[in-house]
């Protein structure tokens, strides 16, 4: 589907998106994250309960100068499938600085797109959004403040480590001493392995998770173009602990991680992101994007866990777009339900 707009070609057919100028688009742009690319997409086409969604703006000349990439997924199919869809867009949208006015037009063409097709969106910004404050007000989109850690690993392995609250430091020391060791992960039997400890890590905390096939698909198509890294914490060859990570460009996000809870005291889970930092560091990445640290203000665990590694708190905060109030908060009141039940 395409209109014009203001001399600007809005398409939201990603068979009209031509590639190399859409992955140039996000490669070139400072703001521009894995989130944002072609391969995101592919990684959610092929699995079932994902369905993602792109729009993207053109100028006069063809050019691309805007993009939005949401990713739907829904519990249920057929009738059920509606009710229980939400939409994330990680990493905001994403536009030319040279056309400022692309990014209403954008967001005025999804939310047209998702009103029968999900309860709400979610944007988890990565960067700071707030030139398109407007363009997200006139879309009635709510904003929240919420924390994110970053690591700039362009300091000496020597100031990351005194950044480090000694305690953490002490964990990691544990760890060595007891022969933990750190490796990515090779066989598809560490993976089964790696996938077992997230499952039961997010059933303890009831939390979702994506399928088995998902993963199956992400280690297939991303690790051998470098978007994806699976380490593991290993004791006398036993995987303990697993981190899943994404690279792209100069900057490495940290995706999903768990621990076998039979071993926490060999402190898997401390030593697992230091040996990242350093490992990423001597490839080169300049940032380590720790991801979610929580609402300002508001006691979270996995924030203090998170700080103890050092790094800066950010607050790039979200959007919040609800396209029905009234099935919005019924589903809030079905999942406290559902992880009463877990």
């Amino acid at each position: 589907m395409s209109l014009i707009e203001n001399h600007y070609v809005i398409t939201q057919t990603v068979g009209e998106i031509d590639r190399q100028k859409w992955s140039s688009f996000v490669e070139g742009h400072p703001q521009g994250n894995f989130f944002h690319t072609p391969d995101y997409v592919d990684l959610h086409r092929e699995v079932k309960g994902y369905t993602p969604y792109v729009v993207a703006a053109f100028d006069s000349r063809e050019q691309l100068v805007g993009l939005l990439v949401a990713i739907r997924s829904s519990v249920y199919n057929g009738i059920g499938r509606y009710v229980t869809s939400r939409a994330i867009v990680v990493g905001g949208p994403l536009i030319d600085d040279q056309h400022p006015e692309v990014a209403e037009m954008l967001l005025n063409s999804y939310c047209k797109t998702m009103k029968y097709r999900a309860i709400y969106t979610q944007f988890r910004n990565q960067f700071d959004t707030s030139k398109w404050q407007v363009a997200f007000q006139h879309v009635n989109a709510r904003f929240e403040e919420h924390l994110d850690i970053l690591i700039e690993l362009q300091k000496s392995e020597e100031t990351l480590w005194q950044e480090m609250h000694p305690k953490r430091r002490n964990k990691i020391r544990q760890a060595q001493k007891q022969q933990v060791e750190v490796r990515e992960l090779i066989t598809t039997e560490e993976r089964e392995q790696s996938w077992h400890i997230l499952r039961n890590v997010y059933r303890r905390e009831k939390l979702p998770l994506a399928k088995k096939v998902f993963f199956d698909h992400a280690f297939d198509t991303l690790i051998p173009k470098g978007y994806l890294k699976v380490y593991g914490a290993f004791h006398h060859q036993q995987l303990i602990g697993t981190r899943y990570v994404l690279s792209y460009k100069t900057q490495i996000f940290d995706w999903y991680a768990g621990s076998d809870q039979k071993f926490s005291s060999l402190r898997p889970n401390d030593l697992l992101p230091w040996e990242v930092f350093l490992r990423s560091k001597a490839e080169g990445f300049t940032r380590f994007d720790f991801g979610g640290a929580g609402k300002p203000n508001v006691p979270y665990g996995v924030r203090d866990y998170k700080l103890r590694f050092g790094g800066t708190l950010v607050n790039f905060g979200r959007y919040e777009i609800i396209h029905n109030n009234v099935i919005f908060a019924f589903m809030g009141v079905a999942f406290r339900f559902w992880q009463s039940l877990h």
